[in-house]
């Protein structure tokens, strides 16, 4: 589930390969949204690099990148569902798209976890 999880997250970044661009021309863009774009670039990174190694940081920061990615980007965590909805209804595809990969996360925050010996 940590690698599904991280391929999802892998196909959000290539989805929005526009936000590199904010990187690119620092001085045009605000300073804020310049923070913003580093903190949610940073924490994808760190969220798929910990779910690849199904390390339990790597969720904990998926569950922190959770609400940056819907409040301060409007960004769902899932890549390619909120454009298949009309425009009206993106905003809650997103909150609801994002609210499961949070679920998701805590779930796999759970299992990596859980006491090894106690399966034995």
């Amino acid at each position: 589930m940590t690698r599904l999880l991280a391929l999802l997250l892998l196909g959000v970044l290539l989805e929005r390969w526009r936000l590199f661009a904010v990187l690119a021309t620092p001085f045009d863009a605000g300073a804020l949204l310049l923070i913003v774009t580093l903190l949610w670039i940073g924490l994808l990174l760190a969220s798929v690099a910990g779910l690849l190694g199904a390390r339990p940081w790597g969720a904990a920061a998926l569950l922190a990148l959770v609400p940056v990615s819907t409040v301060l980007h409007g960004v769902p965590l899932v890549p390619g569902l909120s454009r298949l909805l009309p425009a009206a209804a993106r905003p809650t595809a997103v909150l609801v798209l994002n609210v499961l990969v949070a679920l998701a996360a805590l779930l796999v925050l759970r299992l990596l976890r859980r006491p090894r010996d106690a399966a034995a």
